[in-house]
């Protein structure tokens, strides 16, 4: 079953429609099957808001094993690329998990207000995942979650990643509406965690969602932070 809300961002006097996703994979199945099936059902309510895929600006994989990764990463990229990609992030977590799934969904959708530009942008040289996605103006990047020597360190490097994208389009952290912050269990603390996040970036605690995981894509990288900026 997916779960799904309307969401409305006002900027400018204009407002900007989403919705927003969310769903665990049927229990009893192979992950691939739960993962078609996720994106079939959410593709089917989308429909409904005369929306489709082509229309995610972000998607966030969970799985209950880092092993079923193997047999995801291809599906996923044929079932939610091409011109269904959108900034993204991916995590390991069994407390997700609440109904004997092992793959869940959540995708955030975004209704193009009088056609408007889309554009993905990589990073250079590529990775698997993009850097950011603008929509109308609308800023979405993927997870920033970096390798470094300790906690610290990938912090300011995921932080520094969102700031040369922000600067790339104009931008600065006060363009930043909302963040989310991830950490992996027993490799650090979430006060330390948000408080380094609001002094660096000057957002209000209000505005930074926080949950802990069980992994990151990568065994290398401990924390990940989304974000997105509202159009200048």
């Amino acid at each position: 079953m997916i779960e799904s809300a309307p969401l409305s961002w006002l900027h400018n006097g204009r407002t900007t429609e989403l919705w927003r996703l969310s769903g665990e994979g049927q229990a009893g199945l192979a992950p691939l099957e739960q993962l078609a099936g996720l994106v079939d059902d959410c593709a089917a309510l989308l429909a409904g808001q005369e929306l489709t895929l082509e229309n995610l600006v972000h998607q966030r994989l969970w799985l209950r094993e880092r092993s079923m990764r193997a047999e995801i990463d291809e599906p996923r990229r044929i079932l939610l690329g091409d011109a269904r990609r959108a900034a993204s992030s991916s995590f390991i977590s069994t407390a997700r998990f609440a109904k004997g799934g092992d793959v869940a969904l959540d995708l955030l959708a975004q209704r193009p207000v009088d056609h408007g530009i889309r554009r993905l942008i990589d990073f250079a040289p590529p990775r698997r995942y993009a850097w950011y996605l603008l929509q109308d103006g609308w800023q979405h990047f993927s997870g920033m979650a970096e390798t470094a020597a300790n906690l610290p360190m990938q912090f300011d490097a995921a932080c520094d990643e969102i700031e040369r994208g922000l600067i790339a389009e104009g931008r600065d952290w006060a363009a930043v509406t909302g963040a989310h912050l991830f950490l992996e269990l027993g490799t650090g603390d979430e006060a330390w965690l948000r408080q380094a996040f609001a002094k660096r970036s000057g957002l209000a605690p209000s505005r930074i969602d926080f949950d802990w995981v069980d992994g990151l894509a990568s065994t290398d990288k401990h924390l990940e932070i989304e974000a997105v900026a509202r159009p200048i």
